[in-house]
């Protein structure tokens, strides 16, 4: 004799609203549904972190007008984890494309650019030219943002680069006090890397603000004198 199926009585479930059967056991469109809710924690920033962006891979932009932008890395003091003789700070910061900084050393290869107090920067562009430079080329960039001083760096950028050919230009709009170029891979998986030049631009400030409107009136020679107080 097959044997017997013993059967209970169905306990009603709250989701199923007087179906004979339970939810898992109905057709897909007369499941209930029930809305996702996505939970995240809030990101941890010091108290000089503002306004980061979520880190997320950039796809490189054309350079751009800059009318509305000053270029503020003349205004911070910059660093590399190493560098070849004769390849260094002035061959990145010289305004020469035919220069370029040189690491030696083992990767990441790291340009660290602190200011003096919290600045807002706009954008940063790299010159890249994968003709010239080949395996030395940056394949793989991040860039990020904080505190050197506390040892927090946070990511907010990715790079991925396929054989560039001038310049690079990525948004950043973050409000720092140390941002750091990290060169992660090479094409070619070259060892050490070469970049030409690197700017660093923030907002060109209102001609009718605060001091500027005043300092831009006092030009003569006579006024120059009223210029600040003392």
């Amino acid at each position: 004799n097959p044997p017997t199926l013993l059967s209970h009585p169905h306990t009603p479930c709250p989701l199923h609203r007087g179906n004979s059967a339970p939810p898992w056991m109905l057709p897909q469109a007369s499941r209930p549904t029930r809305p996702l809710i996505l939970r995240s924690k809030p990101h941890q920033l010091g108290p000089h972190l503002l306004s980061f962006p979520i880190a997320e891979k950039k796809k490189p932009v054309s350079e751009s007008d800059t009318s509305s932008l000053i270029e503020v890395g003349k205004l911070a003091v910059w660093t590399l984890s190493t560098a070849k003789h004769g390849n260094g700070v002035s061959q990145l910061r010289d305004g020469n494309l035919d220069t370029f900084w040189q690491s030696d050393g083992q990767q990441p290869h790291l340009i660290t650019i602190q200011f003096h107090k919290l600045t807002h920067v706009q954008r940063l562009d790299l010159y890249l030219d994968y003709k010239l430079d080949e395996s030395y080329t940056p394949q793989q960039i991040q860039i990020r943002s904080g505190t050197i001083t506390s040892n927090q760096m946070i990511k907010i950028h990715d790079l991925d680069i396929e054989e560039p050919s001038g310049w690079i230009c990525t948004a950043l709009d973050v409000k720092t006090l140390c941002l750091q170029i990290a060169i992660i891979a090479n094409h070619q998986n070259g060892r050490d890397t070469h970049l030409r030049q690197v700017k660093v631009w923030g907002r060109r400030r209102d001609a009718t603000s605060s001091t500027g409107a005043i300092s831009d009136a006092f030009t003569s020679p006579t006024m120059q004198q009223f210029a600040s107080i003392r």
